[in-house]
């Protein structure tokens, strides 16, 4: 309030509005008369704690709205999500952020799997980004399938991700 005051003083014998830095007020000045030494505000009805009530309030909805969406997924979206990561698996196609999102809370391990499949995609469309040939990318295509290990567990998933690359040449 004394801020206020001391701009709409300034105001009246200038005419012209001033910051207050320009009245020699520095920030923490500005509010020492309404804060404690602790930094906590005295006076509750301060804007910071209305905004921030405000803000918390539609906070704690949206966590209370999220969590009731959860809970309601029936097993047949679960069913129909599960569905359509297996066959972007089998084409080959990249996850969405949604998608790994659910494979890690639902099946960990198979979100592991999939996060190195993506790791080996960027490297290698990095890769095929420096190629000036067409030979060049398919040796590094080829360099690529030979080393996907046969005992590897998402060997089928690295396989599809490079026919698909390798089909977007």
């Amino acid at each position: 309030m004394a801020y206020q005051l001391s701009l709409y003083n300034m105001l009246l014998r200038t005419g012209k509005p001033t910051s207050g830095t320009q009245t020699g007020m520095s920030k923490e000045n500005r509010f020492k008369d309404s804060k404690y030494k602790d930094g906590r505000f005295k006076n509750p009805n301060h804007a910071y704690f209305k905004v921030s009530d405000e803000l918390r309030q539609d906070y704690f909805a949206k966590i209370r709205e999220l969590s009731d969406s959860a809970e309601n997924d029936s097993e047949e979206s679960k069913k129909n999500i599960e569905k359509r990561i297996d066959s972007k698996i089998k084409s080959g196609r990249k996850l969405s952020a949604k998608e790994m999102n659910y494979l890690q809370k639902h099946n960990p391990e198979l979100y592991r799997h999939m996060r190195r499949v993506q790791l080996m995609r960027e490297s290698l469309k990095e890769r095929l980004k420096h190629c000036k040939t067409k030979q060049q990318a398919q040796a590094v295509i080829t360099q690529a399938m030979a080393g996907v290990s046969k005992k590897d567990p998402a060997k089928q998933a690295m396989f599809a991700m490079i026919g698909n690359i390798q089909n977007s040449l």
